[in-house]
């Protein structure tokens, strides 16, 4: 179930704290895995996480792009902090429904035990971090394939632990 909701006005903001999100995550995995846990997964629920539908019927999907057969993350870059290559969704990859991206000039790699991409996974698998936007928030609360996210029955395991609310200045 997801653990920490955390909600953004804007999908500018929200692809901004994801990425460094994901990167304090990855600080913990040694410290997890020791314990016998597992890696910390994120998520992002938004105008870009798109479907396998989307995807395997050549739909435009915001937030990514073609690169030959493959497709380009271009919301979430390559977490190396030397680098500034793009996040690239292999073919194969897609095919298999295997969430796993790969930096176009180093050798990083972001494995589906760190990172949810497509909504079909977010039904199937929550992450323990999801990021969304109020708008989705309020689209999405009363549809049954994904409100469970949010916490809400019948479908939740658990409620989320924690809520973080960003720019919440900008909320009336």
């Amino acid at each position: 179930w997801v653990k920490c909701l955390a909600i953004y006005p804007r999908n500018e903001l929200l692809k901004d704290q994801l990425s460094e999100i994901y990167s304090e995550c990855r600080i913990f995995d040694n410290l997890i895995l020791s314990k016998g846990g597992r890696k910390l997964k994120i998520g992002a629920f938004f105008g870009g996480t798109p479907t396998y539908y989307q995807i395997n019927n050549n739909q435009k999907i915001t937030g990514w792009s073609k690169v030959g057969s493959d497709l380009k993350c271009n919301f979430f870059s390559c977490p190396n902090s030397n680098c500034d290559g793009n996040l690239i969704w292999k073919r194969e990859n897609i095919d298999n429904k295997n969430e796993v991206l790969n930096c176009s000039d180093c050798s990083q790699k972001i494995n589906n035990d760190e990172i949810v991409l497509t909504r079909d996974s977010l039904k199937k698998t929550p992450p323990d971090i999801i990021f969304t936007t109020t708008e989705m928030l309020n689209q999405r609360m009363s549809d049954n394939n994904f409100k469970h996210l949010f916490g809400l029955r019948p479908k939740a395991i658990k409620s989320p632990e924690f809520v973080l609310l960003d720019e919440v200045h900008t909320y009336d």
